[in-house]
C-alpha cells in the first residue's frame, strides 16, 4: 500500500507539471500568433489601405511587444552577473549561458536596426527570423525553453523564401494569381456571383502563411519509426480545413446579403482569426503529444568542431549553395551602361497619337496650362539623352505645339533640347543607331513593314517603351495591342483605379523586386492617375501592381466621357493584383510599357522623375533576357539540390545532434545574402542616375515643409512650378538635401520647413550660395524658429508683428488683381543700410510712417537668399490653383527670376 504522504507528493508533482505544460502551450499560442500576425502586417496581407511607414511602425511595435512579453524581467540581469563571479564552480556554464543572451539581445537589435532602415519589402521580411533566433538565444541564455520559436523560425523561413521567389520569379507570382483567380471563380459559381480576385483580395497569401506553419509542424513532429495514420488523417484534415476555411470566407464577404460593398470593408484580419484557430488547436495538440524532430539547439558546439573537417562537412556546401541562390535571386547584374548617358539615342514617335508636346507659357493658366509632354524630352536631354522626335512634317508640329506671342511670352523652345526628324514611316533605318524607341498613345496602327523593323529593332538589342491609357480613349487600345502582341502584354478595356476611399494609388501600391522601380524613395513618385491595367503572359514582369485596386470596366456606350466606366467595383471585375506598368524581354532588347502616360506627363515629372531616371537606364543598359533567366535558373537549381541533399541525406544525420545549429545558420545566411545583395543593387543603381545641369530648381521636401505634395489643392505648390517651367526651369522635389544633389542646381526652395537646419546643412546651404545658388526661403514668423539658426547666420530675423493679408483686397479684388497679393504676412527684420541687403517689396503705413519688408535679398558670395515673410505665398491659392490664379503674382514672380538672374549674374 502507498503512504499517503507519497501519494500526495506524486500527484502534486503530476498538477505542478501539467499546470506547467499547460502555460508553456498558451504562451506557444501567443507567440505564434503575435509572429504569424507580423509577417502578415509585414507583407501587407491583411488588406490595410495604409502606407507602408505605418505598416513598418505597427510591425515594429507588435514585435518590440512580443520580445517584451517573452522575458521576464528578473531573469534579464541575472545571466550577466554571473559572469562576473569568479566562482570557479560551474564557471563554463555561466559563461556560456550568459554569452548566448549577449549573442542573441545583439542578434535582436541588429533584426530591428535592418528592419528600420531597409528599403525593399523581402529584407524587411527576412530579418522575422532572425529576430526569432535571437529571442531563443536570448531565452536560452536564461534558462526558458520555447519550442514553439524553433518552429516559428522554420515557418517564416520557409515564408520568406517562398515570398522572395513569387517577388522576383514572374512566373511563380502569375501562378499565385491564377490559384487565386480559379478558386474565385469556383467560389462564385456556387454563390451565384461572379468574382475575380487576385492573391491579395482573396487574402490567399494569409492562407500559404498558415499552410506553411502546419507542414512545418507536421514535419518537425511527425516521427517514421513510429507511423500513425490518424496523425497523418489529422494533418491533412487541418490542410484541408484552411482551404476551405478561405474559400468559404471568399463568400461570405463578398455576399451582397451582408451589406458589404466589397472585400475590403471586411479587412484581412478576419480570415486571419478564421485560419489561427485551427492552426493553434493543431499547434497545441503536436507540442502536447510529439517531442520536435530535430534538436531546437541554437549555439555552434565549438569543442566538436574541426576546422579541417569545415569544408568536408555536407552543411558547409549546402549553405554556401544557399548564399549564392539568394545572391543571385536578388541581384540586379550591374548592366553595361555608362555613367554619362552622352551618346545614348532616344527616338519618340510623334504622329498618330493622342496628346501634345507643349509646355506651360504666358497666356494660360491652370490645369490645362500645363501641358502634356513636352517636359519629357527636355528632362532627357538635360540628364545627357540625344533626343530626337520622329513627324512627318515640321512646320506643322511646331504651329502646334508652340504657344502664340503674347506681351509677356517667355516660353521653352523645344527645338533646343531636341531635334526634329521629318520622316513618314518607322524603317530599319530610321531606328539603326537608336537606343530607345518610344510610342506614346498610338491611335493608328503600324503598317506591318514598320511592325517588322520595330520588332528586328528590339530582337537586335534596342528598347520599346510605351505608354497608353484607360478605357480605348482615342481609340488607342486596338494599335497598341497589335504592337505589342509579340511580346504578351495587352491594353484591357478598363480603367485601373485604386481603392484608396479618396482615389489615391500610394497606399494601394506593391512593387515587385524590379530594377525599374528599385530606387523609388517613395511612392508618390510612381504619379500613375487612371490609366488602363495591362493583361500578359506569365513570362512578362509585373513592375508596378495595383495590390489594392480593381480593373473597372469601360462602357462602350460612354463615348462622350471616353468610354468611362462607373468607377465602382461591380462583381465580375478583377479585384486586387492588376498590372499597372510590365517589362519584358525579346531577343536581345527590353520591352517596358505604362498602363498610364501620367508619371511622363509635364506636372509629374517634378515629383517622378526618380522613376524616370530608373526607366530609361534600364532600358538603355544591354542586359537581356538571357542574363535574367540563367540567373533564375542556376538559383533554382541550386535551391533543388539543397532540397534533394536534405531529403536523401542518412535519417541518423537528422536525429544527431550536430555541433551546427541548422535552422539558425539558414537564417543568418539569408540575412546576409540579402543584405550584399541590397547593398550591391543600391551601389550599382545609384551610380547610374544621371547628373542634371543647366536651369534646375529643387523645392525641398526633406525638412517637413508646410504644403501638400498632390496637384493643384490650395496649399500645394503646383502653379510655382508651372511658373518656373514657364520661365525655362525644370523644377524637381529635393528628397535629400546634399552637396551631390544641389551642386549643380540654379535654385533652392524651401517652402515653410518644419524641421530645423543642422550645422552641417547650413553650411551646405552657405557653400551653394557662395558658388552662385539661389535660396528662395518663404516661412511667416509662426514658422521661424525651424530656420533661425539660418536667418541669424545671414543677420536676418522675423517680426512677431503679424500683417495678414497685403494688401487686403477682400473688398475689390479687380482693383487690385495686377498686383502682388500676400496671404499672411510678417516684417523682415535687416540691416538697411548694408548694401549687401535688398528690399524686394515693402509698403508703408502712413498713419505710423513705418515700413515694413515682406521679400528680402541678402547676396552671399555669388548667390544670395531671398527671404519671403509668408508662409502661403508660393502656394496655389495664392499663385495659380486648377481654376484661378492671380495675375499679380504670376507678374510678380516672373519678375522676382528675373532680377535674381541679374543679382548673380545668369543670362
Amino acid at each position: 500500500m502507498i503512504p499517503k504522504k507519497h501519494y500526495t507528493q506524486f500527484w502534486d508533482k503530476k498538477d505542478s507539471m501539467t499546470k506547467h505544460n499547460k502555460h508553456s502551450i498558451l504562451i506557444a499560442l501567443i507567440n505564434t500568433t503575435l509572429f504569424l500576425l507580423a509577417i502578415n502586417l509585414l507583407s501587407n496581407n491583411l488588406g490595410m489601405i495604409i502606407d507602408n511607414t505605418a505598416v513598418l511602425l505597427l510591425t515594429t511595435y507588435l514585435l518590440l511587444a512580443t520580445i517584451i512579453f517573452n522575458i521576464p524581467a528578473k531573469k534579464i540581469i541575472l545571466p550577466i552577473l554571473l559572469i562576473l563571479k569568479k566562482t570557479e564552480k560551474k564557471k563554463h556554464k555561466k559563461q556560456h549561458t550568459a554569452s548566448q543572451t549577449a549573442i542573441g539581445t545583439t542578434i535582436i537589435i541588429i533584426s530591428f536596426f535592418i528592419l528600420l532602415t531597409a528599403k525593399t519589402q523581402i529584407l524587411q521580411i527576412s530579418t522575422i527570423p532572425l529576430l526569432i533566433l535571437g529571442l531563443n538565444l536570448l531565452l536560452h541564455g536564461i534558462q526558458i525553453e520555447r519550442k514553439e520559436l524553433h518552429i516559428l523560425l522554420a515557418t517564416t523561413l520557409t515564408y520568406t523564401l517562398v515570398y522572395t521567389l513569387t517577388q522576383t520569379i514572374p512566373p511563380i507570382w502569375h501562378f499565385t494569381q491564377y490559384l487565386s483567380i480559379s478558386s474565385s471563380i469556383m467560389v462564385g459559381i456556387v454563390i451565384n456571383r461572379p468574382l475575380l480576385l487576385g492573391s491579395s483580395a482573396s487574402g490567399l497569401w494569409i492562407l500559404i502563411v498558415f499552410l506553411i506553419q502546419c507542414i512545418t509542424i507536421f514535419y518537425m513532429t511527425y516521427e517514421k519509426k513510429k507511423p500513425s495514420w490518424s496523425y497523418i488523417i489529422r494533418f491533412l484534415s487541418i490542410l484541408f480545413s484552411l482551404v476551405i476555411l478561405w474559400m468559404s470566407y471568399i463568400a461570405l464577404s463578398t455576399m451582397p446579403e451582408l451589406g458589404l460593398k466589397n472585400i475590403f470593408i471586411n479587412p484581412h484580419y478576419i480570415l486571419f482569426i478564421f485560419l489561427l484557430i485551427p492552426s493553434l488547436i493543431y499547434l497545441a495538440k503536436s507540442i502536447e503529444e510529439s517531442s520536435l524532430r530535430e534538436t531546437p539547439h541554437f549555439m555552434l558546439n565549438l569543442q566538436n568542431i574541426k576546422p579541417q573537417t569545415i569544408l568536408r562537412n555536407m552543411l558547409t556546401w549546402t549553405l554556401i549553395l544557399f548564399f549564392v541562390s539568394i545572391l543571385l535571386l536578388t541581384l540586379f547584374l550591374p548592366a553595361e551602361q555608362e555613367h554619362n548617358n552622352s551618346g545614348k539615342k532616344i527616338l519618340f514617335y510623334g504622329e498618330n497619337m493622342l496628346g501634345t508636346w507643349d509646355l506651360p507659357c504666358y497666356g494660360k493658366y491652370g490645369r490645362e496650362s500645363s501641358g502634356m509632354f513636352g517636359l519629357l524630352p527636355v528632362y532627357l536631354n538635360k540628364s545627357g539623352y540625344n533626343v530626337e522626335i520622329m513627324v512627318e512634317n515640321k512646320t506643322m508640329f511646331l504651329l502646334k505645339n508652340q504657344p502664340e506671342y503674347e506681351n509677356i511670352t517667355r516660353y521653352v523652345n523645344i527645338t533646343d533640347y531636341i531635334t526634329l526628324l521629318e520622316c513618314s514611316e518607322v524603317k530599319t533605318d530610321v531606328l539603326k543607331d537608336v537606343d530607345v524607341f518610344i510610342v506614346v498613345n498610338l491611335n493608328t496602327s503600324f503598317s506591318q513593314t514598320e511592325k517588322k523593323a520595330i520588332i528586328y529593332f528590339i530582337e537586335q538589342g534596342g528598347s520599346l517603351l510605351v505608354m497608353g491609357d484607360h478605357t480605348n480613349v482615342g481609340g488607342i487600345q486596338k494599335p497598341l495591342n497589335d504592337l505589342l502582341q509579340p511580346f504578351g502584354i495587352r491594353y484591357k478595356f478598363d480603367s485601373a483605379l485604386p481603392l484608396h476611399t479618396q482615389n489615391r494609388w500610394i497606399p494601394c501600391y506593391h512593387l515587385p523586386h524590379n530594377p525599374v522601380i528599385y530606387n523609388i524613395d517613395s511612392m508618390d513618385e510612381i504619379q500613375i492617375s487612371v490609366g488602363a491595367s495591362l493583361d500578359t503572359n506569365w513570362f512578362v514582369s509585373p513592375t508596378i501592381i495595383g495590390r489594392y485596386g480593381f480593373s473597372d470596366k469601360g462602357n462602350p456606350l460612354n463615348s462622350e466621357m471616353a468610354y468611362l466606366g462607373d468607377y465602382e467595383y461591380n462583381p465580375g471585375e478583377h479585384l486586387g493584383d492588376i498590372i499597372l506598368a510590365a517589362t519584358a524581354y525579346h531577343g536581345k532588347g527590353r520591352v517596358l510599357v505604362f498602363g498610364d502616360t501620367s508619371p511622363f506627363q509635364n506636372t509629374a515629372i517634378p515629383y517622378s522623375y526618380p522613376l524616370i531616371d530608373n526607366v530609361f537606364i534600364w532600358l538603355t543598359s544591354q542586359k537581356t533576357g538571357t542574363m535574367k533567366h540563367i540567373q533564375n535558373i542556376i538559383s533554382l537549381s541550386l535551391l533543388s539540390i539543397i532540397l534533394i541533399l536534405h531529403i536523401v541525406s542518412p535519417r541518423k544525420n537528422k536525429t544527431k545532434k550536430s555541433p551546427y545549429p541548422v535552422l539558425p545558420l539558414f537564417s543568418i545566411i539569408l540575412i546576409v545574402a540579402m543584405t550584399t545583395s541590397t547593398a550591391i543593387n543600391s551601389v550599382t543603381t545609384k551610380n547610374n542616375v544621371p547628373e542634371l545641369d543647366d536651369n534646375i530648381v529643387y523645392i525641398d521636401v526633406s525638412h517637413g515643409e508646410r504644403f501638400n505634395l498632390q496637384f493643384f489643392t490650395d496649399d500645394s505648390l503646383s502653379g510655382l512650378m508651372l511658373n518656373l517651367m514657364r520661365n525655362n526651369y525644370l523644377p524637381l522635389l529635393l528628397r535629400e538635401l546634399s552637396w551631390n544633389k544641389i551642386s549643380n542646381a540654379n535654385m533652392l526652395i524651401f517652402n515653410a520647413p518644419t524641421k530645423s537646419f543642422t550645422s552641417t546643412e547650413i553650411d551646405l546651404i552657405k557653400q551653394y550660395m557662395e558658388k552662385g545658388g539661389i535660396v528662395i526661403l518663404s516661412a511667416g514668423y509662426e514658422d521661424k524658429y525651424p530656420l533661425f539658426p539660418l536667418l541669424q547666420n545671414l543677420q536676418l530675423d522675423i517680426q512677431d508683428i503679424p500683417l495678414g493679408p497685403v494688401p487686403y483686397v477682400e473688398s475689390n479684388t479687380e482693383e487690385f488683381e495686377d498686383k502682388p497679393r500676400f496671404v499672411d504676412s510678417w516684417p523682415i527684420i535687416y540691416d538697411e543700410k548694408n548694401n549687401a541687403y535688398r528690399s524686394f517689396y515693402n509698403f508703408t503705413l502712413s498713419y505710423w510712417d513705418q515700413t515694413y519688408h515682406l521679400m528680402v535679398f541678402v547676396k552671399h558670395g555669388k548667390g544670395g537668399l531671398l527671404l519671403i515673410s509668408d508662409s502661403q505665398f508660393l502656394l496655389d491659392k495664392n499663385i495659380e490653383s486648377i481654376y484661378d490664379y492671380w495675375p499679380g503674382n504670376i507678374v510678380f514672380l516672373k519678375h522676382i527670376l528675373d532680377e535674381l538672374k541679374q543679382e548673380t549674374g545668369g543670362s
